[in-house]
């Protein structure tokens, strides 16, 4: 689950939260990393860069309606990496993971990579939380 850090420079550490349509066939998690396609809240494929975080946990009948929070290039966030970080470096963009089918982790794979680590905090094994943020 990405987890808001900080906002760099900004007046308060969280964003605030826009109302997304949503199917209500798709389940999110707090934390999920989500797109938009055809105007609604949509899931995420390994390579593609979220436009939102889930700020609530939704099951399909409950409303149309996904509390989420827009990324902006200033958003840090605290994410698990599903695989062993040692290899990584700072500045490099690692592609995202998935945990019970959300975008809810990232990987060390750093082809087709879209969110860039911004400090690896130590991360030594898989399950480790590093600071990511989503740029250019």
């Amino acid at each position: 689950m990405f987890k808001i850090v900080t906002i760099l420079n900004g007046r308060t550490s969280v964003p605030e939260t826009v109302k997304l349509s949503t199917s209500s066939a798709l389940r999110y998690a707090e934390g999920a990393a989500i797109l938009i396609a055809s105007g609604r809240a949509a899931a995420c494929t390994a390579t593609s860069k979220p436009l939102f975080i889930s700020a609530q946990t939704y099951a399909p009948g409950e409303s149309d309606v996904l509390i989420a929070y827009p990324i902006t290039e200033d958003l840090i966030l605290e994410v698990p990496v599903n695989a062993d970080p040692t290899a990584l470096k700072v500045g490099q963009k690692v592609t995202l993971g998935f945990e019970n089918g959300q975008a809810a982790t990232v990987t060390a794979t750093t082809e087709g990579g879209v969110a860039t680590i911004y400090d690896l905090q130590g991360a030594k094994a898989a399950g480790d939380r590093i600071l990511v943020r989503f740029v250019g």
